[in-house]
């Protein structure tokens, strides 16, 4: 499952989830409620990849990440960082999705989120 961590992260996955996955669920973002939880909760997920870009609200991290521990699915996460003169977001980005995820990648463009999923076996 493939969960964005705000609207911006939303609108570039609704570009990604365009394209042909194998065993991908794409999950919108949506500011109340959280449509991730009863996928996570029903379904038997072996992975769960959270896609943030740096600067946006990652406060979903901590409700996905417990919900996935105690359902022992594992984490992947994705921050795309176009601004290497945003240092100190990308510092707090990393801090606050880190603690959350067996695999973090940082990347440069959203062009490279398909050749990720399907590496993770999307």
């Amino acid at each position: 499952m493939v969960v964005p961590l705000g609207e911006q992260s939303n609108h570039v996955l609704e570009e990604v989830a365009a394209q042909t996955y194998r065993n991908a669920k794409f999950v919108p973002y949506t500011t109340s409620g959280e449509p991730w939880r009863s996928i996570i909760m029903d379904c038997q997920l072996d992975l769960v990849v959270m896609v943030g870009h740096v600067g946006e609200h990652l406060a979903q991290v901590i409700s996905i990440g417990e919900t996935c521990m105690s359902r022992q699915v594992k984490i992947s996460g994705v921050l795309i960082h176009k601004n290497a003169n945003q240092v100190a977001a990308l510092s707090s980005a990393l801090r606050s999705v880190r603690p959350w995820t067996q695999t973090l990648a940082v990347v440069s463009q959203a062009d490279y989120l398909p050749g990720l999923l399907h590496a993770l076996g999307a």
